[in-house]
């Protein structure tokens, strides 16, 4: 099962995601996908679904408050955004142990260790995003290792205290600033 959780708009890759599915159910057969997500492209990305072959095997959930709770219930997550800051589904779904195929734009590199907690993508290439979400899936064992590892780096480097002590030392850094300037 591999899932995206994002807008339905262009910056988010949605198009490059069904893409990627229809090439990784050609050799995953019984792969499924999970589109959860609502927006203006919603309409657009059905129909590329069917035109792709694909809309019998992509659920199309819609906006979820549960969103987060679904990510533990997915093999792999695929964030192929083509344009992003640092989004939080990558560290979410790090936090569920799940592994992260992921385009290297943004924050995202700041988020995975390729190879470690993920695999990065160039952003805007369905088939580099098919290849590594098959490596993933086609390999259990590092698929394991990609989750623990995830989730390791999730408590560890993101977690709530350190991420507190890290904006602490910023405003801390730019009231010295302020200070020094007067």
């Amino acid at each position: 099962m591999v899932g995206m959780i994002a807008r339905l708009q262009p910056e988010k890759g949605v198009a490059s995601f069904l893409k990627a599915a229809a090439s990784v159910a050609e050799e995953l057969p019984a792969a499924r996908f999970v589109v959860v997500g609502d927006g203006p492209m919603r309409e657009e990305l059905h129909a590329l679904a069917g035109r792709l072959g694909v809309r019998d095997r992509v659920l199309f959930l819609g906006f979820r408050p549960d969103a987060q709770a679904l990510l533990g219930l997915l093999d792999v997550v695929a964030v192929p955004s083509v344009s992003e800051g640092t989004p939080l589904v990558v560290l979410e779904a790090m936090a569920a142990g799940v592994p992260v195929v992921a385009s290297s734009v943004g924050g995202i590199p700041d988020q995975i260790r390729p190879g470690s907690e993920g695999i990065l993508v160039p952003p805007g290439d369905p088939r580099a995003l098919g290849d590594g979400l098959l490596e993933v899936l086609r390999d259990p064992e590092l698929a394991r290792r990609m989750g623990e590892a995830g989730r390791l780096r999730a408590s560890t480097e993101f977690g709530h205290e350190k991420m507190v002590r890290r904006v602490e030392a910023i405003y801390r850094d730019a009231l010295r600033d302020v200070k020094a300037a007067e």
